[in-house]
């Protein structure tokens, strides 16, 4: 397998991130789709709700690994810059990883919430760590 994708080079990682990222948020698209059902049954949502999430969550891998890129483009080889932006690598897709599947295991809480996934005001509720641990610890002891 591993010869089989030698021609992606130094941005094998990051390809393997973005497929296993995107294999989460898909699974997690739809278990959400399958938990509310009556409100996307209701619109005829299914094609939407998995095309524009698929939009959104490329557009976000983007966002998120695009950086990653275009470090790995211009640092990497095999001399000591190389090596130490393979370090930074490995942990920013390491965290980038955490970070999405955090906002997955969230998602449920802040949908019963406000009604929507995460969005703005989620990001901006996240400068408050105690309260936003507390709801979400909160809401898991109660089920």
């Amino acid at each position: 397998m591993a010869s089989r994708l030698s021609f992606l080079g130094p941005f094998r990682s990051i390809l393997s991130f973005c497929l296993i990222a995107l294999i989460i948020v898909t699974l997690s698209r739809i278990g959400l789709g399958l938990w509310q059902i009556e409100r996307v049954s209701a619109v005829d949502g299914w094609s939407h709700l998995l095309l524009q999430g698929l939009r959104v969550d490329l557009a976000t891998l983007c966002w998120l690994w695009g950086i990653a890129a275009l470090g790995t483009a211009i640092f990497s080889g095999d001399h000591a810059i190389g090596r130490g932006w393979n370090k930074i690598l490995r942990i920013w897709l390491t965290l980038g990883l955490w970070l999405i599947l955090f906002l997955e295991v969230s998602s449920p809480s802040f949908i019963q919430e406000y009604g929507i996934r995460p969005n703005r005001l989620y990001i901006e509720y996240l400068i408050y760590p105690k309260e936003v641990m507390s709801m979400l610890w909160g809401d898991v002891s109660l089920r």
